[in-house]
C-alpha cells in the first residue's frame, strides 16, 4: 500500500476531532482533563479549545461534577454546542419518507413521515446542511439530487455508488464492506 506521509494539517485535524469527540462523550470536561487523557501538550489543547469555542462548536457549561478540591484556579468545563448544526436522516419508502432531524449532540429535533413533496420544504425550513444517504444504489442519485436542490451542502453516502454532484458539495463515501474488512485488523492490535 502506498501511503502519503502525514502533514501538519492532517495531525491538527485529527487532534481537533479527537478533542471534540471527548468533549461530546464526557458532557462537561476541562482542558486539563483533555490534556491528561490525550497526552497532548497544554498549549495545543488551549489552541484547539480556543478555535472550537470561537467557531461555536463548544461552549463553557455547568456540570454536576464534584467541586474540585484542589488549590489554585478552578477548571472550566466545556460541552458541545447543540445548535451549531443539524443533520437529517431520511428513510425512503415508495411514496413517502420518514425524516429525522438531530442536532450536534444527537438530540432529536424533528421526526415525522412525509410525502416526498414536503421534503424540500423541511430541509429549507430547518436550515439543514448535512444529509445521510443509506438507500439502495439505484435510488441514491435521485435522493442526492433532491437533497442538493433543497440546500444540503454535505452528504455522508452509505449507498454503494459514486454520486455525480456539483463540486461544491462535500461527499464522504462510506464503503461498509471495506470498513468491515478493516475491523479484524484493529482487533488484532
Amino acid at each position: 500500500m502506498n501511503r502519503q506521509p502525514l502533514r501538519g494539517n492532517d495531525i491538527r485535524e485529527y487532534n481537533e476531532k479527537l478533542v471534540l469527540n471527548l468533549i461530546h462523550k464526557n458532557k462537561g470536561i476541562s482542558q486539563s482533563e483533555i490534556a491528561r487523557i490525550t497526552g497532548l501538550k497544554a498549549p495545543t489543547v488551549l489552541r484547539i479549545f480556543t478555535k472550537m469555542e470561537d467557531e461555536g462548536y463548544i461552549r463553557q457549561c455547568g456540570t454536576d461534577k464534584e467541586t474540585v478540591k484542589k488549590k489554585g484556579r478552578r477548571p472550566v468545563f466545556y460541552c458541545v454546542s447543540p445548535g451549531i448544526f443539524n443533520a437529517i436522516g431520511i428513510d425512503f419508502w415508495s411514496k413517502s419518507a420518514s425524516i429525522v432531524v438531530v442536532d450536534f449532540c444527537g438530540n432529536t429535533i424533528f421526526e415525522k413521515i412525509y410525502d416526498f413533496k414536503k421534503m424540500k420544504e423541511i430541509i429549507r425550513k430547518e436550515n439543514i446542511k448535512i444529509g445521510i444517504i443509506a438507500v439502495p444504489a439505484e435510488s441514491a442519485q435521485e435522493v442526492a439530487g433532491i437533497m442538493v436542490s433543497s440546500g444540503i451542502r454535505s452528504i455522508l453516502n452509505f449507498a454503494p455508488v459514486i454520486l455525480n454532484l456539483p463540486s461544491k458539495i462535500v461527499i464522504r463515501n462510506v464503503d461498509l464492506s471495506n470498513e468491515l474488512l478493516s475491523v479484524p485488523y484493529f482487533i488484532s492490535k
